[in-house]
């Protein structure tokens, strides 16, 4: 079995990595002060394509796949690992995975977009 990634992976990898390191590493100490994310970095994070990675297109997601789910997870955890595992990965790519799995269709179209 080959354990590498694709080719497509590791562009995603690098220039994801290229952006935590420019956009959110720099909030890392605001946003532990605060404890919230700026509204801001949210906005440049669905920008770069990073929300509803594991969601379908039919409900504005690019069902990009875990395995880019858990790149971006690795890289987002590079700049602020408490954004990483509790803000996005849980949150953005479990739950919005679940969501649209086994929720309803009424809340798949209040809460997915």
């Amino acid at each position: 079995m080959d354990f590498k990634f694709s080719p497509e992976e590791q562009e995603f990898r690098k220039s994801l990595r290229e952006f935590c390191q420019s956009t959110i590493a720099p909030l890392s100490e605001e946003i532990d002060e605060k404890g919230e994310i700026p509204r801001s970095l949210i906005a440049d994070m669905a920008a770069f394509g990073l929300l509803g990675m594991t969601v379908s297109e039919q409900y504005g997601g690019s069902r990009s796949g875990f395995m880019r789910a858990a790149i971006a997870a690795e890289e987002i955890a590079r700049a602020d690992m408490s954004m990483a595992v509790a803000v996005y990965y849980l949150v953005e790519a479990g739950w919005a995975f679940l969501l649209e799995r086994y929720g309803t269709e009424k809340a798949k179209e209040e809460v997915l977009p």
